[in-house]
């Protein structure tokens, strides 16, 4: 994750607990599909993020992540077609959202939200590789 690592060192992004917390909340909403688990995985991520508005906004999309896939019965919403996805457009996918937080684009709390939806498509390309 060499985004977060980035942003880490600028006082910004995920220590290495808080990101394997947002991995097994991954993992639980697209691999395993168990919201349950992904809603314990949240609230204990939620608890050891700071109060900046970077992780407010990391912490939003995760929520909206389980809401998607909590209330959406059609499987067209981002959720669920991008599991589907081929390694490659998994990658031209997240350097998109990468660059959704690059300035002058967006705030703290966009680039937290990005790096959110970033870290998923991240995620799921390494999980494909298994």
């Amino acid at each position: 994750m060499r985004t977060l690592r980035r942003k880490a060192t600028e006082g910004k992004g995920l220590g290495s607990s808080q990101l394997k917390l947002a991995h097994k909340f991954f993992e639980s909403i697209a691999l395993e599909r168990n919201l349950a688990e992904a809603e314990r995985t949240l609230q204990t991520l939620e608890k050891s993020l700071g109060d900046g508005e970077w992780f407010r906004g990391y912490l939003r999309a995760l929520e909206g992540m389980l809401i998607s896939v909590r209330q959406s019965s059609e499987r067209l919403s981002l959720i669920h077609a991008v599991p589907e996805l081929s390694r490659d457009k998994l990658k031209r996918l997240a350097q998109e959202f990468n660059t959704g937080f690059k300035p002058p684009v967006g705030d703290e709390f966009d680039r937290g939200f990005f790096s959110a939806w970033a870290d998923f498509l991240k995620f799921l390309q390494e999980a494909k590789k298994r």
